[in-house]
């Protein structure tokens, strides 16, 4: 006997919703709406965000190479774990096991409360390590990753690690966006590949996405890296992937055994530190990663979906209150100030 629609009903966290009610928000028009911009919303938005890149830029030649369809020599590309003579083949096991290494090494010279000590780390053997087992990328063969679980939190801890390495090795003491190429600029040698940082996120985890910024995708379909990718997008990377910017989450280890808990960790606290709900304002302040990253989500009734999955039961009533009435919603700036702890 099929259930009456009344007592449909799916698991969020540990409240039953109402599958109807989630169907309705997700198709509400007022709720959505805001999440459909106008012209000058969108040209505000563009350039709102762009100055606050372009006031931490040391100059204007970085922005261009970050933003304009130059050709790939022209971004001065920093390979950081050139090896001096070939390494034979490895697994993402005994990779993972190194990462884990360095990660401890980080954690007790350069990580206090997931943010980093970059004047502390250049002399400390967290650095001299990074350097050394970073090399060991070149000996990995895309065939050696058994599971989506291993994929994603390889390139998770990989992403997160080459952000620390490139800050430290350009010598940035304020933001990454004193080199707006920076994404572009630094990379690892993986395998036989070279990967930069949007390599990694837009390019094998986003697999093959267009970059916010430029529309671009990062990879093309006959790519050969893209052999790398996992097969589905999963959007909680936007809460565990470390930009080294201040409004980025703290820095993590990725364990293929653990990441769905992880990444629900990792979801809930990008949502509960960077979602604002105000009644009296009768106003919801969503991060960035929810407006350049909306196809992730699943578009505007995924991103409503993510938020009542994913913040703590109080908050949870009120978006859905604020999603039903159509409450006014504000996009927070991105701090791109870099993620440092000072001593």
């Amino acid at each position: 006997m099929e259930p009456c629609a009344e007592t449909m009903s799916t698991e969020i966290g540990s409240v039953r919703v109402p599958r109807t009610e989630l169907d309705d928000l997700a198709a509400a028009p007022l709720s959505l709406e805001a999440f459909r911009p106008g012209p000058g919303a969108r040209a505000y938005r563009a350039m709102r965000d762009g100055w606050d890149v372009v006031r931490w830029t040391r100059h204007p030649i970085e922005f261009m190479r970050a933003v304009l369809p130059l050709p790939e020599r022209w971004h001065n590309l920093l390979v950081l774990n050139e090896a001096a003579t070939p390494m034979a083949e490895s697994s993402p096991t005994s990779l993972s096991a190194a990462l884990a290494m360095l990660r401890n090494l980080l954690h007790s010279e350069a990580l206090i409360d997931g943010r980093v000590d970059y004047a502390g780390l250049p002399q400390s053997p967290a650095y001299a390590a990074l350097r050394e087992q970073s090399r060991l990328l070149t000996r990995l063969r895309p065939e050696s990753f058994r599971s989506d679980a291993e994929r994603t939190a390889f390139w998770l801890n990989l992403y997160n690690t080459l952000s620390i390495h490139g800050i430290t090795a350009l010598g940035l003491r304020r933001s990454a966006m004193e080199m707006p190429s920076f994404f572009i600029r630094i990379a690892y040698r993986v395998g036989e590949h070279l990967f930069c940082l949007d390599d990694i996120s837009n390019g094998v985890l986003r697999r093959g996405a267009t970059k916010p910024v430029t529309g671009r995708p990062q990879f093309r379909p006959d790519d050969p890296r893209m052999v790398y990718c996992p097969r589905i997008v999963d959007p909680r990377i936007h809460g565990a992937l470390v930009c080294v910017a201040a409004s980025c989450p703290p820095v993590a280890y990725y364990d293929p055994e653990r990441l769905e808990d992880q990444l629900d960790l990792a979801a809930e606290h990008l949502v509960t530190q960077l979602v604002h709900l105000d009644r009296h304002r009768r106003e919801v302040r969503l991060p960035l990663q929810f407006y350049y990253y909306a196809r992730d989500f699943g578009g505007p009734s995924g991103i409503v979906r993510f938020l009542l999955r994913h913040l703590p039961e109080p908050d949870r009533a009120t978006a859905a209150q604020a999603f039903t009435e159509g409450w006014r919603l504000r996009w927070d700036p991105y701090d791109w100030g870099l993620n440092n702890h000072v001593r």
